[in-house]
């Protein structure tokens, strides 16, 4: 299966009867959503099991999850939890409540691997300053109209990737890097088409609020 376009980190490591487990049930995840067949199913899962490196098992699942949750699902790296935003099928969701005031997430916050962001009826800003990734790569949807849009106030350093946007039709404005710095996180957003986006640094203000001004 073609894998070529995956950067997996450490392809070459050898795999955790955990990371067997998620990616087992990522498989059954797709056919339970008719995106597998049985025989499909069966196939595939037989080749989890065989599997012993991270690359072996992002070949299984490489067309089933986006690159964030593909990777976040053949690491070792996600904590074991059933908390919101653990895992790519239960997102942490945050929704815009009233179209005249934007709902905004700010201080201290522990950030899952997986979010989803609602903002058909009002704007969202998450304020990641003083946040603490629980993954390296952070994977972000995003629903808006006209109503409504998603803002990220993010830490130099930090990496926003927005190329699965449907740029033609989408509001998209970041001047953030898509590659993070070494050692910080990446968020990977996802938008539906008519999305109102903007990722921008930190003002001055914000920086104070934060007790970041130097």
């Amino acid at each position: 299966m073609p894998t070529d376009d995956i950067a997996l980190p450490d392809g070459h490591v050898r795999i955790t009867p955990a990371q067997r487990d998620r990616a087992l049930a990522a498989l059954r995840d797709a056919a339970a959503d008719e995106r597998l067949r049985f025989e499909e199913l069966e196939a595939r899962s037989d080749a989890v099991l065989r599997a012993s490196t991270r690359d072996d098992l992002a070949s299984v699942l490489y067309d089933l999850l986006p690159g964030a949750a593909l990777e976040a699902t053949v690491s070792d790296l996600l904590p074991v939890s059933s908390a919101p935003g653990m895992s790519w099928d239960t997102p942490l969701l945050f929704e815009g409540e009233h179209w005249w005031k934007t709902r905004q997430i700010r201080g201290e916050w522990d950030v899952p691997p997986f979010i989803e962001v609602v903002a058909s009826q009002g704007s969202v800003l998450l304020d990641f300053l003083q946040a603490r990734p629980l993954s390296p790569v952070i994977d972000m949807t995003l629903t808006s109209s006209w109503l409504g849009g998603l803002t990220l106030v993010v830490p130099r350093g930090w990496g926003v990737d927005v190329t699965s946007f449907p740029s033609a039709m989408s509001l998209v404005s970041t001047a953030i890097p898509t590659r993070p710095q070494a050692g910080l996180p990446r968020i990977v957003v996802r938008g539906s088409a008519g999305a109102s986006f903007n990722a921008r640094y930190a003002t001055t203000r914000e920086l104070r609020r934060a007790g970041l001004a130097g």
